[in-house]
């Protein structure tokens, strides 16, 4: 199956394959970290503050397709996908609509390549990352675990996402294949543990399942105590081997 392609390359919501794979109105907008290098994101456009607004246009800063679409996945967690808007993300970034417009031809091309993104960030960027890293399947399904509750993963977009594929067909389907190229990257750890067919697709829905349990329950417990369980549980899946 073909790799999805990194955001830069505007790849069609209709076109994207299995394999790449709320309420935020306070007075100002917290802002994700800019200036990241994530590939193909990082062509830089000098952002001018507005004139308009009083503010000092001789203070620019450099802003990337990365930064907006960074800002983005967090305006989609925050308060969903009706507020991911042109004059909200100019506002939350401290920009013209200029800015915005040099990188994408419309709201819809945005949120189009920001969908793009999450599912290559959130699924891909991940499997690649743990396949490097890594050099057995227990070991592999361990950091998956590690990683999903280490805080690094954004579930407050994830969630948002998924509320959004409830109304929009093309999202659905990203979602699908999202889910598809997950369970497949973990059915072929638990085959490659020497499990039959049938208990490697149950132990990869099992643990599928468990990240999202563990990632989204609300925990008032020591982090020690946490990892102490899902240890246990990966124990349990793998029949001894973790």
């Amino acid at each position: 199956m073909a790799a999805v392609k990194e955001i830069g390359m505007k790849p069609s919501l209709s076109k994207i394959t299995a394999d790449k794979s709320m309420s935020g109105r306070g007075k100002a907008l917290r802002r994700p970290p800019a200036g990241r290098n994530d590939g193909p994101m990082n062509d830089s456009v000098s952002a001018k503050t507005s004139e308009t607004t009083g503010r000092k246009t001789a203070e620019t800063r450099q802003l990337s397709r990365q930064d907006w679409v960074d800002h983005g996945a967090w305006l989609l967690g925050e308060s969903g996908p009706d507020a991911v808007r042109i004059e909200r993300l100019c506002s939350g970034l401290n920009v013209t609509k200029g800015s915005f417009y040099w990188h994408f031809k419309s709201r819809a091309d945005f949120l189009e390549q920001m969908l793009a993104h999450w599912q290559y960030k959130e699924t891909q960027a991940i499997i690649d990352e743990i396949e490097a890293q890594t050099s057995s399947p227990v070991e592999a399904v361990k950091r998956l675990f590690e990683k999903a509750n280490a805080g690094t993963v954004n579930f407050r977009a994830e969630l948002a996402v998924r509320q959004w594929a409830i109304q929009d067909d093309k999202v659905a389907q990203v979602v699908r294949a999202v889910d598809e190229r997950r369970l497949d990257f973990l059915f072929r750890q638990f085959q490659a543990m020497g499990f039959s067919e049938a208990d490697t697709r149950m132990r990869a829905r099992l643990l599928y399942s468990l990240i999202f349990g563990e990632a989204l329950i609300q925990q008032s417990e020591p982090r020690s105590q946490r990892k102490a369980r899902w240890l246990a549980s990966l124990h349990y899946l793998t029949n001894g081997d973790v």
